[in-house]
This record gives C-alpha cells, sequence and structure tokens, in this order.
C-alpha cells in the first residue's frame, strides 16, 4: 500500500487539519472466500459502498452489495460474515416508469424496533430490456432513488409502497434510447445534522440532462418512512420536490431540477459516496472517488475528503489516500467512513465519526472469478492544528 507521502503514518495538512493514515490496510470482505455465487446464483459484489447498522439482536450488518442483495453480520463493525443468504431481488422490470429494474441497497438507517429502511439506488439499463438501439456505455440509461423498508432487521426487505409510488427522487425527464446515462443515485448514505435533527442525503446525476446539470445534490427529510417527504436544494433553500418523469407536465420540469453543488470545488465525476456526521470536528465529513465515469478501465485510485458545517458550503477536494492497485485492479472507489466504536456511544447506524475511524472503500479486478473484488479498510485519525 503506497500512501499519499511515505510508506505508512502519511500526514497530510489541510486546512490546519492533520488526516494521518494509523494502519495498513486490511480485508473486511473478500469475494473469493465467500463464493456466494455457486451453484449459479447471481454473484455477490461490493458494487456499493459500504454502510452499516445494528439489528434488534445488536448484530452489526454491513451492507454492501450488488442488484441481488446480501449482509454481511457478526458481533462487530470489523468482525462480520457474508451470509449467502438473498434479503432483498431486483424487480427487474422493464418499464421505466416504475422505477423498480435493477435496485441496490444503498443508503440505510435502523431503528430500535427492528424496522430498517434503505434508499434503493434504482437502475434501468435499456439494452437489457431490448429497448436501446446503440452499443457501448454509456448509453441508455436512467437511474433513480426509491424506498424500501424491512421489518426484521434487514433480513428480508420490501418496496414501502407498490412502485412507483415510492420514489424518493428523480430527473423529470423520461427514459430515451439515447446515448445518456442520467438520473439521482449514488448516495453518500443518510447521515443525521445532531443540532437540528434533519436527515440529510447527497446523491449524483451522471450527465447533464437538459435543465439538470451533472454533479451532485442535497436533499433532505424529517420523515424517513415517507418517501414523498424529501426536499432537494435549489440553491437558496431546500424546497424542491421530487416527481415521477411520467407525471410531469410538460413545462413544468424547472420546478424539478435540484441545484449542484459548485462544480469547480467538486468536478464531475466527483462522487460524494460516503457522508458523516464528525464529533471531533463538529462538521459534516464526506469522501469521495473521481474514477474517469466513461473509462471505468484507466480509472483514477486516489480517494479524497472534504467538510462542511451544513451540507451546502464545502472546503474542497483534499487528498485522503492513494492505494496501491494490482495489475489486475480495475477500480478503486466507493470511499466511506464507519467508526467501529459508534455503537458505544449510542449511534446504532453508524452515522458519525470521532477523532480516530475506518476508512472502507472497494477494491474491484479485471477478472471477479479469477482475483475476486474486495471491500478493505484502512484506520485514519484526524487532528486539529
Amino acid at each position: 500500500m503506497r500512501f499519499l507521502a511515505l510508506l505508512s503514518n502519511t500526514i497530510l495538512l489541510s486546512h490546519s487539519i492533520n488526516v494521518e493514515i494509523t494502519s495498513q490496510p486490511f480485508t473486511l470482505w473478500n469475494t473469493l472466500d465467500s463464493h456466494c455465487e455457486r451453484n449459479g446464483t447471481p454473484i455477490d459484489l461490493p458494487d456499493t459502498p459500504a454502510r452499516a447498522y445494528l439489528d434488534s439482536e445488536g448484530r452489526t450488518i454491513v451492507v454492501s452489495v450488488d442488484s441481488t442483495s446480501r449482509l454481511s453480520l457478526g458481533p462487530s463493525l470489523l468482525n462480520t460474515t457474508r451470509d449467502c443468504s438473498i434479503v432483498l431481488n431486483s424487480t427487474l422490470s422493464p418499464n421505466p416508469a416504475l422505477y423498480a429494474s435493477d435496485e441496490f441497497i444503498d443508503a440505510t438507517w435502523s431503528f430500535e424496533n427492528g424496522t430498517v429502511i434503505a434508499l434503493l439506488h434504482d437502475e434501468f439499463p435499456g439494452s437489457k430490456f431490448g429497448n436501446c438501439s446503440h452499443s457501448g456505455w454509456p448509453a441508455c440509461w436512467t437511474v433513480s432513488l426509491s424506498l424500501a423498508i424491512s421489518q426484521d432487521g434487514g433480513h428480508s426487505w420490501r418496496h414501502a409502497l407498490p412502485p412507483p409510488a415510492n420514489l424518493v427522487a428523480a430527473v423529470p425527464y423520461r427514459y430515451e434510447d439515447s446515448t445518456t446515462i442520467f438520473g439521482w443515485g449514488d448516495t453518500g448514505g443518510i447521515v443525521q445534522d445532531p443540532r437540528d435533527g434533519w436527515f440529510y442525503v447527497t446523491m449524483y446525476n451522471r450527465m447533464d440532462k437538459a435543465l439538470q446539470r451533472r454533479g451532485t445534490c442535497v436533499m433532505r427529510s424529517r420523515s424517513l418512512l415517507d418517501p414523498s417527504s424529501w426536499r432537494g436544494w435549489n440553491g437558496s433553500a431546500f424546497a424542491v420536490p421530487f416527481v415521477s418523469a411520467y407525471n410531469v407536465a410538460p413545462g413544468a420540469e424547472a420546478g424539478h431540477i435540484c441545484s449542484v453543488l459548485d462544480t469547480d470545488m467538486f468536478p464531475p465525476p466527483c462522487v460524494m459516496y460516503g457522508v458523516t456526521w464528525s464529533l471531533y470536528l463538529e462538521a459534516f465529513v464526506a469522501t469521495l472517488s473521481c474514477w474517469p465515469i466513461a473509462e471505468p478501465m484507466r480509472s483514477n485510485y486516489t480517494l479524497f475528503w472534504s467538510s462542511s458545517p451544513d451540507m451546502i458550503h464545502w472546503d474542497g477536494l483534499h487528498l485522503l489516500l492513494q492505494p496501491d492497485a494490482p495489475a489486475h485492479t480495475n477500480m478503486i472507489t466507493y470511499p466511506a467512513f464507519l467508526d467501529p466504536f459508534a455503537p458505544g456511544r449510542g449511534d446504532r447506524n453508524f452515522a458519525s465519526i470521532d477523532q480516530s475511524t475506518t476508512l472502507t472503500y472497494v477494491r474491484r479486478t479485471v477478472n471477479f472469478f479469477t482475483y475476486g473484488a474486495q471491500l478493505l479498510g484502512v484506520n485514519v485519525t484526524f487532528t486539529k492544528t
């Protein structure tokens, strides 16, 4: 592992905050060890950032899934085992108006009574359903967010409402047979502001689509069980309602456009894959990767961090980690901070970090069956200067 300057304990000075890498990388999950794809079942990849929560029995659940969702569980964040049981199968609807095709459990929030909600990252790849006349990627692709719910700690899931009534966020333009890929997805997880109780989510739109610019949008809600409660940032307030593109009157799209964060500060395709509240910094902290979206085989492996007092005004990209990548690596991405000691503070959703924490990230390879994919961790300490 090559850190940003030295082989270990590299210190990065950034806006009077030192970030120190305090361990070598360690493996949280290697798909070559779990072999959940055996006997012809769907493959099991870490294709979302790691999220974590406690179930009603106090077990730690780690969520990092493919479009067929399985969980890792165990006594603590750094001691979990992959369970090959499928907890959510994608709906695979060929109707883009349902926003329920390839579905990934992306952002989770657990309640003490055993109820867990999740924002599903929904992808509609038109080519999968014979609804695309273009070859290659990106093309014929829309993304959205919808709401799922579990009453048993996340061990089985259903839509919170029949699709598309469970829609949370979508760009107000319909799927097209075109060379575009657009829509709200790729969240930073759910984070709660301890000062006022609001829940926030960052989400990313991959390409410009008419009035909607590509980049990161922020939305917030006070009611996680209500998919219609989220409101996006319009440049001055959280006042943008999200609606189905199939219910928008022509010419009314402007009322459902979310203002993206400063693209000079976060140039696309820099994506906030993890957002948490830092008790030590008393601020929101985001982790990002900036891999070229149209050239995943030539990814930039550098991971970044940023901080904000209010989820809107951020202090820019700061280098965090640049892992060495074996020759068979094609992507290092999905960085997210998870604090193993969060439950001891009463944080059952691992939605906060303290001065020291763990950075999780995913290493993908050119051949999954030969080299697997790994969910990795490395320990990090912040120090105010």
